[in-house]
């Protein structure tokens, strides 16, 4: 009898505390997670950014316009073909590319700093509680991609912009999931009035005075 009474106990005990687990994981899940979420999404990318201004510093400054673009007119003087360089063009993304893998690479065990309080969910109470260090993983690298964008500026003037567009992907684990995200960053790396007519092909397919398309096929 006795025994009996000490397993019911303990299976209460234990049941007690399970229920306790299944409240909490659903309440962070609810309630806590987006905000823990959003928080280590933005520490994570606002060390990315950094280390990809850094990778690309100086950039724009020692590349020309006219070292990437090549623009053909015909007789009537219309421009009939935008050509780009392609392998100066991938050439550059490549030595951004591994500048940012080699920084974050160097980074001295990079982490995100959240307040205990934060695993409340409550906005008021984010600031407070003993500080936490939540590890950042930058395994998942670095991609980089060119885009060009041509903008209006006038009857027959035409403003070609040329960006990098970097990618660094990463995670973090917290309790009871783990947070993929990316940190993305245009950098403008050359720009140049184009007098004459642009064929409609690179002007057109947007409607917000600014036309984006990838620059490499």
């Amino acid at each position: 009898m006795k025994n009996r009474h000490k397993k019911t106990k303990k299976l209460k005990i234990f049941a007690a505390a399970f229920l306790i687990a299944a409240a909490a994981a659903g309440y962070y899940s609810r309630i806590a997670a987006p905000t823990v979420r959003a928080a280590v999404q933005s520490g994570a990318k606002a060390i990315a950014a950094a280390v990809i201004n850094d990778a690309a510093y100086g950039v724009n400054e020692t590349v020309d316009y006219g070292d990437l673009i090549k623009i053909i007119y015909d007789k009537n003087g219309d421009i009939s073909l935008i050509l780009t360089d392609a392998v100066k063009i991938n050439r550059i993304a490549r030595d951004v590319t591994d500048k940012a893998e080699e920084r974050l690479s160097k980074l001295n065990e990079p982490s995100i700093s959240l307040h205990a309080l934060i695993f409340t969910g409550i906005s008021a109470l984010s600031s407070y509680g003993s500080e936490l260090k939540i590890k950042v993983d930058f395994s998942g690298g670095v991609g980089c991609e060119y885009k060009s964008s041509f903008f209006e500026a006038g009857i027959n003037q035409t403003v070609h912009r040329i960006y990098l567009t970097v990618n660094v992907f990463m995670s973090v684990s917290l309790p009871m999931e783990r947070v993929e995200t990316q940190a993305k960053c245009d950098l403008l790396i050359a720009e140049s009035l184009i007098i004459g007519r642009v064929p409609d092909v690179y002007l057109n397919g947007s409607n917000d005075g600014e036309r984006i398309f990838n620059l490499l096929p």
